[in-house]
This record gives structure tokens, sequence and C-alpha cells, in this order.
């Protein structure tokens, strides 16, 4: 009975999720974090663009020192960093080598090698795409729910703050009116003295421009996501998985002429956080 009594508390029980945990000067991750994008887009049927790009890095992170939230010093040492080029995985120029990362509050981070030298532009570019620190932190903030929520429960999360998620462009073409999200905690379990919970999301974001096209008919994003991590704050341990979709047609205007696009873009990713000794 006691044991019954107990199983029944537990599914009753209403968890404040914390999805982001604060910095802790010494603290040591291993970090893994896989991307893969396809695009194709046709003009007025015509084959109009084609890319293909996979990020793959794998990197302990130290925390060097953390003032408060906004202000740190991270160093990633990168045993694994690789991307797609011409259908070949080819090493980053830091695979092998420890970045720091220097960000005061309310500062752009700053990013160079432990020896003070400056990356090359390409290998900072897909840098800032795989670790980008703030827009982690502002994900965990857009998807947690703003009240307290049981296990199997639902909520939406505020689309706006989802929209901000992307870069500025297509952040700013997206129709709140016509996009939804919903994600549900499916399940919450005691793993050491941390609390796990299972988390699934949809989103569907209304696109109406591309870049500089606008769109007669707005395009889905459809994305589906899939987190397994802590969510009492005390640890920044988790794995989230992540598909985007776009596939449509549309009509758009283009320098004063009309045309019309298909588009077929599809994101794949994964990332693992994991406390290391």
């Amino acid at each position: 009975m006691l044991a019954l009594a107990l199983a029944l508390l537990a599914q009753d029980k209403a968890y404040d999720l914390k999805l982001d945990s604060p910095r802790v000067p010494g603290r040591r991750l291993q970090v893994l974090e896989v991307q893969h994008t396809r695009l194709s887009m046709r003009v007025n049927g015509q084959p109009a663009a084609a890319s293909e790009e996979k990020i793959h890095v794998e990197a302990l992170e130290e925390v060097v020192s953390a003032d408060g939230p906004g202000a740190f010093e991270l160093r990633w040492t990168f045993s694994k960093a690789e991307s797609l080029a011409e259908g070949k995985a080819l090493p980053l120029g830091f695979q092998g080598k420890t970045v720091r990362v220097k960000k005061a509050k309310d500062g752009e981070p700053s990013y160079s090698y432990a020896d003070g030298g400056a990356l090359a532009e390409a290998d900072l570019a897909a840098l800032k795409k795989v670790f980008d620190e703030e827009s982690d932190d502002a994900a965990s903030k857009a998807l947690a729910p703003g009240k307290p929520v049981k296990a199997g429960e639902s909520w939406s999360p505020d689309i706006r703050a989802l929209a901000d998620m992307l870069d500025k462009d297509m952040a700013q073409a997206v129709d709140v009116s016509k996009s939804s999200a919903r994600f549900t905690l499916k399940s919450v379990e005691k793993r050491g003295a941390a609390e796990f919970g299972k988390i699934e999301g949809s989103v569907e974001l209304a696109l109406g421009a591309l870049g500089p096209l606008k769109l007669e008919t707005p395009l889905l994003m459809k994305m589906t996501i899939e987190l397994d991590v802590c969510v009492d704050g005390s640890l920044p341990d988790g794995v989230a998985k992540f598909k985007a979709v776009m596939k449509g047609a549309s009509s758009a205007e283009a320098d004063g002429n009309k045309v019309n696009l298909d588009v077929d873009i599809t994101s794949v990713g994964h990332a693992t956080k994991a406390s290391a000794k």
C-alpha cells in the first residue's frame, strides 16, 4: 500500500522545469554535436540551388569562470571536428586544438586558440553554428513551460521566442498567427541526485519569405524535438534530437518579377552533454 501511495504521489507531482543549468567554474562536460542539412530549390521548374552540409564535433568543455548570467570564460578541447566538403568529411582547423571563449555581460563572445591565435574565418563560422551559447540559453528559456507541469501534461511555448532562435532574416519572416507549437512532458525519473525528464514537441513555423524573396503562400517549417535532459537545473547533462523539414511550393516576387519556387530542406541533428570528472 505504501509503494502504491508513493507511486500515485509521484504521478501527481508538478515539476517546475528548469532546462538550463548555471555555469559552475571547474565544471567539465563531454560534448558531442552533429548537424546535417540538405537543401534543394527549383525556380520555374529549373534547378536553382542545391547544397549539403554536415558538421560533427566532439569536445571537452571546461568552465574557467562564470560571473552570473551572461559572463563566462570556457575552454573547448576538440578531439574531433569535421565538416562535409564535396561529399567528403574533412577536418576543421580546430580539430585536436583548444579554443577559448570569453564573454562579458551583454557583450559578444570572442573566440581564440589557447595560445591567443585567431581562428580562420571558415572555422569560426563552423564553430559558431555548432556551439552558440547564447542561442542554447535562449532555447532553454523558450521551450520551458511558464508554470509547473505534471508528467503527461502539455504546453504551448511562445511562438515569437521560438522564431527568434532562427537567424535574424528567417525570424522576421515568421507569421506567428499561422504558426504553432506543442510540447509534452512524457516522464520524469531520478538519476542519482538529479531529476531527468523526457520531453517531446512539435513546432510549425509559417515563413512568409526566404531571404529577399517574399512568398505569396507561406511555407511551413515543421520541427520535431526530443529531449532527455536534467529538468531541475542541477546539471547541464542531457540528450537533444531534432528534425526540421520545409518542403513545398509558392509563387514569389524577385526584383519585380514573379517566379515559382519549389523548396526542399531537411535538417537533422543531435547533441549530447555529459558531466566529466
